[in-house]
């Protein structure tokens, strides 16, 4: 019995799968039956045998995109059947098999090596800087080096925080939590404004959401809006363009005119979980919702959050209503089933923060309020509070807490104007727009600063900011959130930072022209002229 020659090439069991994609055996090619050479596979084990023909034209390690692992070629004998057609040689096979084996060894070389390297851990030395400083926010108009290289690219790059695929890696452990935070206290920043439905947005937002009185800025923003501009995408855009370039929006949702809107320091992004949204309309027969509330839920690094923003019943005598509206929009919110079982959605998260236009009121006649307004005698005024008085009876808001308030009452005001109600009803003035807090521990979050922004004055309403500082622990799988990493919206970050840019440029030109003493060109202004107030006096 004659033998011929065939190419015996062992792979390991990774390989196995595109292995499976060569032309069989039996195609024409090959002019051989599968009842010619009998073929055995060998058990399952990390080497595997594939024995192919010298005729074939396409080695074994070399389908698909899979690198060549390190392949042994040899040379056996098998029993040549006497049905068999015999196939000639071609010349040059030993040489072309002596060339794959030498390239698919030196491939294995590197990808032994990247498959066992760890991935890389930003260490505190090369952590991005916190905290950021407001006048770096305020005056970086520049763009990335692309408006099409993805906002992760530069972050991932420099500090390798992504992981390989197989490595045993934690997103968000102790180590990347102490890069990131030393001292794990996270800033967080939320306003709640009533905007009197206006079209036309302000000229600047940087007292609302950069205030002077602060010096650093916040790593999350979280803005809640009632009674919201019809230009929702305009609103969006001008947040993002306050804040310059190291944000990036995570979501915005909305419920008929109740807008809460998320914004993240882009590089906190991968240890971020994806948001969950949730709204419930309190005032279900309206065509138009302006009565509910709408909620946020994600996870960074291992603690959770909740945000809240609602518009509550309106007038005077109405503090059951209200009361019942809170209740509602708890209950009605559910998000995520906790372990334990737990119903009430503010105890599912480590911190829950609840803001909007709450429309409690003060109880005292118009004339005296406007007397204790007038003296800044705000405690007497605070006892005669319906939210604080409802919260100290236990009636609503169990478990929550309230920065003191040293800032006149936020409604209600003519338009354009610091004067109180003047028409014929003559409201009395009141705390309406609040923010509120929970810890689920009780403790690990320290409110920073509460005040009003008495510059904006297109609504009837004046916006109003808090500040806080929360502890963040390491990821722990945190129940009920899945971990799946949060997304952002490109559109909005594009638009605005252009449109930043363009600002930036129309600045410089214009002190460029001071400088020259007016012999410049005149300036063309652009159409939008919505810009920070950092350029605001010379436009």
């Amino acid at each position: 019995m004659s033998t011929i020659e065939v190419t015996k090439i062992c792979y390991p069991e990774h390989i196995l799968t595109a292995s499976r994609r060569c032309p069989p055996l039996s195609s024409p090619g090959n002019r051989m039956t599968s009842s010619s050479v009998p073929l055995r596979v060998a058990p399952r084990h990390p080497t595997r045998r594939l024995v192919g023909l010298t005729r074939s034209k396409r080695a074994p390690g070399s389908v698909g995109r899979h690198r060549a692992a390190p392949a042994t070629v040899t040379r056996c004998s098998l029993p040549r059947m006497a049905s068999s057609v015999p196939t000639p040689r071609r010349a040059g096979d030993a040489e072309r098999a002596s060339s794959l084996e030498r390239r698919a060894r030196s491939r294995h070389k590197t990808s032994a090596s990247d498959k066992h390297t760890p991935p890389p851990v930003r260490s505190r030395a090369n952590a991005p800087s916190t905290p950021t400083s407001l006048q770096s926010t305020l005056t970086d108009g520049s763009l990335n080096s692309s408006l099409h290289m993805p906002l992760l690219t530069s972050s991932l790059r420099k500090g390798g925080s992504k992981p390989s695929v197989g490595t045993q890696w934690e997103r968000g452990g102790l180590e990347e939590l102490e890069a990131y935070f030393p001292d794990h206290q996270v800033r967080i920043f939320t306003a709640t404004w009533n905007m009197h439905e206006e079209r036309e947005l302000p000229a600047s937002l940087d007292d609302m959401l950069l205030p002077t009185s602060h010096p650093l800025a916040s790593d999350i923003y979280v803005i809640g809006t009632q009674e919201s501009t019809p230009s929702r995408k305009e609103w969006e855009v001008l947040i993002q363009q306050t804040l310059g370039p190291n944000y990036v929006m995570v979501s915005s949702s909305s419920l008929g005119v109740i807008y809460l809107i998320f914004f993240l320091r882009k590089d906190l992004l991968w240890f971020c979980s994806a948001v969950y949204t949730e709204s419930y309309a309190t005032r279900i027969v309206s065509a138009i919702k302006t009565k509910g509330g709408v909620g946020l839920c994600f996870t960074l690094f291992g603690s959770s959050f909740l945000f809240v923003t609602s518009h509550l019943t309106a007038h005077q005598g109405k503090v059951p209503e209200r009361n019942s509206d809170v209740q509602r929009i708890m209950t009605n919110l559910t998000f995520f089933e906790g372990k334990d079982g737990t119903t009430f959605v503010p105890d599912r998260f480590n911190y829950v923060f609840w803001i909007g236009d709450l429309n409690y009121r003060i109880d005292v006649a118009r004339e005296e309020t406007d007397q204790l307004t007038v003296q800044s005698n705000w405690t007497n005024l605070l006892l005669k509070d319906q939210l604080t008085r409802e919260i100290l009876q236990g009636h609503v808001f169990q478990g929550f807490s309230e920065q003191p308030i040293s800032f006149p009452p936020t409604y209600k005001y003519d338009l354009n104007s610091d004067v109180f109600d003047s028409s014929e009803k003559r409201r009395t003035p009141s705390w309406t727009d609040r923010i509120l807090f929970k810890s689920q521990s009780g403790s690990g979050i320290i409110g920073c600063s509460y005040d009003s922004c008495r510059t904006v004055r297109c609504s009837d309403h004046r916006p109003v900011y808090a500040m806080f500082t929360a502890e963040l622990s390491p990821s722990n799988n945190v129940d009920g959130i899945p971990d799946t990493i949060a997304s952002f919206d490109r559109e909005v970050y594009v638009k605005a930072h252009r449109q930043r840019k363009s600002v930036a440029e129309l600045t410089a030109l214009l002190q460029q022209e001071e400088t020259d003493g007016g012999n410049s060109p005149p300036v063309a202004y652009p159409a939008n002229r919505h810009v920070t107030s950092s350029v605001c006096a010379i436009l």
